[in-house]
């Protein structure tokens, strides 16, 4: 969530600035020329923000890939192509074997309380 968060206000920083100028002092020389057209400052810090909003969605895919191991695993799932990228896609088989084995195995507590293996 905070690596989401960062990269949001990181490329929407520029579009705040912009923002403030344009409300706070429109009559300001960095944005328009005194015939009322736009100045290349403005022009290309509007461009760039356009930019940064698809750098934005794209670095989103990054991040989830890293720390959702549910994306990745339906990311391989829907294109297995991308198996390189699943760092122990086959983890949950694992998972639910250890799970299975725990099952089987009764501690001394609780074979001495006459629990069932089938009621863990």
């Amino acid at each position: 969530m905070v690596s989401i968060a960062t990269t949001y206000l990181c490329c929407s920083s520029l579009s705040l600035f912009i923002g403030i100028l344009e409300n706070v002092w429109p009559e300001n020389t960095l944005l328009f020329q005194e015939d009322g057209s736009s100045t290349k400052f403005y022009t290309l810090a509007s461009d760039a923000v356009s930019i940064l909003v698809a750098v934005n969605s794209l670095l989103r895919i990054f991040v989830y890939l890293l720390c959702s191991p549910n994306f990745r695993k339906q990311l391989v799932k829907e294109y297995p192509c991308l198996k390189c990228i699943a760092c122990g896609a086959d983890s949950d088989e694992k998972a639910k074997k250890i799970k299975e084995e725990k099952k089987l195995f009764i501690g001394y507590q609780n074979l001495i309380m006459g629990a069932r293996v089938d009621m863990l």
